[in-house]
């Protein structure tokens, strides 16, 4: 992109945010972005089904950019609308509130807006002014100027008490007013069951997969994006990917199964036909319905793995690039002494550890305890009831 086209793309952002200020925006309004506006899912998944379900003092609407996820929650008779159609477009500028996850989204048609940072969870990776600030390029640092100055980074994030607030206060660079302190949303699948979890995500597959777990250990293998904030973070993926070869070995041996879940913003090359018992999994727009049927996690550096301390399982780490990564996007703690699991760099060590886990052996548990302790809200009701209470009694 040219600097005059990047300069035009600034100056509609400058514009159209101005404009948005004019228009009168409703309390009882909210809109819910999730990521870039391409999925269902995140905390904003969950906080929007429950102002559906419980809270019809909201008016509770979802805004994006697949016409996928849009067709399908209103099949399930839900208000949802894409973000440059001409009521999507009014929806964000007549919200009193807007909920998002990964940074401000649709940004330019909130001014004067509550907007609400709900994040993607506990940062164990470097974020924000940490690690961005240096890579943002003219007009990107006008745009965020921009925002920081007539809207904010966001008007408030949401966070869990100690550590994270402390981290995230340092990574965004806000003082402690600018903080809710309420559970998680998306912790829902842990303390309720409810059809609508499973909206955009691969009911067949799920199925499947909980049909499978009546008689077999699965096991998901989860690692993290490796390409963040303009840079590599790591290694790539391909380069550093288990043996899955001799890990497929193991689990015939033991009558169990892999699931590999790539990021959505990531492809692992992955031979899966050459296997018998390593699958990738077709989760949809949201992995969170599937933890429940999952033995065994086996991540790297992905913050899913405090999340899942909540289901008090073994979780394997397999880091064969933690030298590189901590070089290149860096960590809040040492990692090995941090996480709540043993740390494999090897294939072999991996499939050491896996067989260990299968074979019922697990010294974790008071270290999962402790983190879950450490990173986590305590929860009154369930966390999109505490959530939801927690935004509206510091933003009335």
């Amino acid at each position: 992109m040219s600097v005059a086209q990047r300069f035009l793309k600034f100056s509609s952002f400058a514009i159209v945010l101005a404009i948005s200020y004019l228009f009168p925006r409703r309390e009882s309004e909210w809109v819910f972005i999730a990521g870039e506006g391409d999925r269902f899912a995140e905390n904003s998944k969950y906080l929007f089904l429950y102002c559906i379900k419980e809270r019809d003092e909201i008016s509770a609407s979802w805004i994006g950019t697949s016409e996928g996820v849009v067709s399908e929650l209103r099949e399930s008779g839900f208000s949802a609308y894409k973000h440059d159609s001409i009521l999507g477009r009014f929806r964000l500028l007549r919200a009193g509130v807007a909920i998002e996850t990964h940074g401000p989204q649709f940004g330019k048609n909130l001014g004067g807006a509550t907007v609400i940072d709900t994040h993607h969870g506990n940062a164990l990776k470097k974020m924000g002014t940490d690690v961005s600030e240096a890579n943002l390029g003219v007009m990107k640092r006008l745009k965020r100027y921009l925002w920081d100055s007539f809207v904010g980074p966001s008007n408030f994030v949401v966070t869990n008490i100690g550590t994270p607030l402390e981290t995230f206060r340092k990574a965004k660079n806000l003082d402690s007013s600018k903080f809710i302190i309420a559970p998680y949303p998306r912790l829902d699948v842990f303390y309720q069951e409810d059809k609508n979890f499973n909206i955009r995500t691969c009911t067949q597959e799920l199925d499947k997969i909980s049909s499978m777990s009546e008689q077999h250990d699965i096991i998901f293998y989860t690692p993290t994006w490796r390409n963040a904030f303009g840079k590599e973070n790591g290694f790539s993926l391909s380069n550093i990917k288990p043996n899955f070869e001799k890990i497929d070995r193991l689990l015939k041996q033991r009558d169990s199964f892999m699931y590999v879940s790539s990021h959505p913003h990531d492809e692992l090359d992955i031979p899966y036909d050459q296997y018998e018992r390593v699958f990738l999994l077709e989760n949809g727009d949201d992995l969170y319905p599937f933890l429940q049927y999952c033995d065994i996690l086996i991540t790297d550096y992905s913050s899913i793995f405090y999340d899942f301390t909540f289901e008090d399982k073994p979780i394997l780490f397999y880091a064969p690039d933690l030298e590189q990564y901590k070089s290149t996007r860096g960590l809040y703690f040492d990692y090995e002494e941090h996480v709540p699991g043993p740390v494999s760099e090897s294939t072999d060590e991996l499939c050491a550890d896996l067989e260990s886990a299968l074979n019922g052996i697990d010294r974790y548990e008071k270290d999962r305890a402790e983190l879950q302790e450490e990173f986590f809200t305590d929860c009154y009701e369930y966390p999109s009831y505490d959530a939801f209470s927690s935004i509206c009694d510091e933003i009335s």
